[in-house]
């Protein structure tokens, strides 16, 4: 670990105490705006639109190539955890997130271009 990823880990970490005392603070208030989509550090959330994300969205355009391109590199991504890193639950944890990152990515490209 460098001192970077020390300061880095340390402010993140100051950041996180900083959002609880507040929401501890709030208290009631804090759930009470989560249900009206209020941020409790103050800004708006936009509202999901339910529909489009929970609906099918077939691939149209270049999609679907990029979809194997996030899948490929993702791969080669994976090849390399399993083949430098010990097994290891940490390799679990990083080969699950590397789905869950390529999950996301194609998820953004479906839910949110239009046909």
């Amino acid at each position: 670990m460098s001192w970077d990823d020390f300061t880095g880990a340390t402010a993140y970490l100051a950041l996180a105490r900083v959002r609880a005392r507040r929401i501890r603070e709030m208290g009631h208030a804090a759930r009470v705006n989560a249900a009206s989509r209020t941020d409790p550090m103050g800004g708006t959330m936009p509202k999901l639109d339910v529909e489009q994300i929970f609906k099918y969205h077939p691939p149209h355009g270049d999609q679907q190539e990029r979809y194997v391109a996030l899948r490929e590199k993702a791969k080669e991504l994976a090849v390399l955890i399993q083949t430098t890193t010990p097994e290891s639950r940490e390799q679990s944890v990083a080969l699950t997130n590397l789905q869950q990152t390529v999950m996301w990515a194609n998820a953004a490209i479906a839910i949110n271009e239009k046909a």
